[in-house]
């Protein structure tokens, strides 16, 4: 197409100058045809251009791979995040026990399910056993006591009713008039007052006793219930000194060793020993920076 095109300048430069190429007819011919190859060509790409352009201009599609085609849908946009973390149970309990002591057994590992109420520890009960002991004696010290002065209260409820005053006081009336009438002697009169203001002495200290029998038996019948806490309080650390799991879940660490002192959480509070932490693995969150 270049010879050609170079060929048709070359006789237009000669046609313009009066002068005619020196060809014969069959070059001429030749040169006629790739004159209308040429044209053609010219005249193709002329059009492939039209045609290009005019796709453009009319925004037609190029052809896409039909694998790349997907049917629009509304739907959830999900977002994918990496990060580092920890993960933990929602539900996590720190054991802690509620009497002081010496672990004694230990009876669950760690990873292993536990269920709610399960043993997971004792304490040494030697101890707590001998205070029980303790307590139960002084509580039945303190019911005798109490029956005690309630007998003695009621003794001296009856010396306060003093029913032999009433009978000295007769006696001395009667010694009295047989004295005024001759008919005894000074001594018997005298013994018979003396009787008489021994019986109102006994009355009266049995009335001041009374007094203070009364307060021993509000004493003592308080010491009772004061004694029965003490009982229960040491029942109570007894059963304390087996600590039970209060859920049903997994045991995540164990804290303590065979021998090791535990403190009460009664006591020391957040600073008591722990023993274990359970947690519930089936509800888990990440703990973690993004």
């Amino acid at each position: 197409f270049g010879l050609l095109v170079y060929k048709l300048r070359a006789e237009a430069t000669l046609g313009s100058i009066g002068m005619q190429p020196s060809v014969g007819p069959a070059e001429q011919a030749k040169v006629r045809q790739w004159t209308m190859i040429g044209a053609a060509a010219l005249v193709a790409v002329v059009l492939a251009g039209g045609a290009w352009g005019f796709t453009r201009l009319n925004g037609a599609a190029p052809a896409i791979d039909p694998s790349k085609i997907a049917v629009v849908e509304r739907g959830t946009m999900t977002r994918s995040v990496v990060a580092t973390g920890k993960v933990e149970p929602i539900t996590k309990v720190e054991i802690k026990s509620k009497a002081n002591g010496i672990i004694e057994r230990l009876l669950v590992e760690v990873d292993q399910v536990v269920d709610a109420g399960r043993v997971l520890a004792e304490l040494d009960k030697e101890n707590l056993n001998a205070r029980l002991r303790e307590a139960r004696a002084n509580l039945q010290a303190a019911e005798a006591a109490r029956e005690a002065a309630v007998a003695l209260l009621k003794k001296n409820e009856i010396e306060a009713e003093a029913p032999d005053v009433e009978f000295a006081r007769r006696n001395n009336t009667r010694a009295q008039q047989l004295f005024d009438q001759k008919l005894v002697s000074q001594s018997s009169l005298d013994d018979a007052k003396s009787a008489l203001e021994l019986a109102e002495n006994r009355k009266r200290a049995a009335s001041g006793q009374l007094v203070i029998s009364q307060a021993k038996v509000v004493e003592a019948t308080a010491n009772v219930p004061q004694a029965r806490a003490a009982v229960e309080r040491a029942e109570e650390e007894l059963a304390n000194s087996t600590i039970r799991a209060p859920i049903k879940a997994t045991v995540l660490t164990r804290d303590v060793e065979l021998g090791s002192p535990v403190s009460s959480i009664l006591n020391l509070g957040a600073n008591a020993t722990l023993v274990m932490a359970l947690g519930d693995i089936q509800q888990v969150f990440v703990r973690g920076k993004v």
